[in-house]
């Protein structure tokens, strides 16, 4: 979990080094690795760290290992469903998006679900369901800075301007 620590604070900005935030997560998600090639945590812990340096392509294969090794995972399915939200076939982040909340539907990282919902909604042209999904997760109680701001673009875009200016 250390690696999730330094993910974070590179992630939500909150380093005043982020690029050294980044470099320590990647260090220590492969120190887990080494540690144990066959944990769903370390290649979860990998494949984020990887998509701090924009490596697309190694941090799904990482997750969808961790997947493999632990299908109950919900952190893994969560992590694809954001990288096919953002950088893949948005339609298809609905299915991890989905199983992630099943497996835990009280989880902190559901903010960041929601957050994944309203751009995979985005990309795919349907606006207004996007805008449901921000101004779901502008409520939701662990939501940060990174998830407002879009989240109030999105909301601006469908025309929700004072849940928008709420957000922003």
């Amino acid at each position: 979990y250390q690696s999730f620590c330094h993910y974070y604070f590179a992630f939500a900005d909150l380093s005043p080094d982020r690029a050294g935030s980044a470099r320590a997560a990647r260090a220590s998600a492969e120190r887990a690795l080494d540690a144990d090639g066959e944990s769903p945590v370390a290649h979860w812990a990998y494949g984020r760290a990887l998509c701090l340096s924009h490596d697309v392509k190694g941090a799904r294969r990482h997750c969808t290992e961790a997947v493999a090794i632990c299908p109950s995972f919900p952190h893994a399915h969560y992590m694809l469903g954001f990288l096919d939200a953002i950088h893949g076939a948005p339609e298809a982040a609905f299915a991890h998006l989905d199983r992630s909340e099943a497996l835990s539907p009280l989880d902190p990282f559901n903010a960041s679900i929601q957050m994944c919902r309203a751009f995979a909604h985005l990309r795919l042209g349907g606006i207004d369901a996007a805008a449901n999904f921000a101004a779901r997760t502008v409520r939701h109680r662990n939501v940060y800075s990174q998830m407002l701001y879009p989240s109030a673009a999105i909301l601006m875009a469908a025309g929700r301007d004072d849940e928008a200016r709420a957000a922003a």
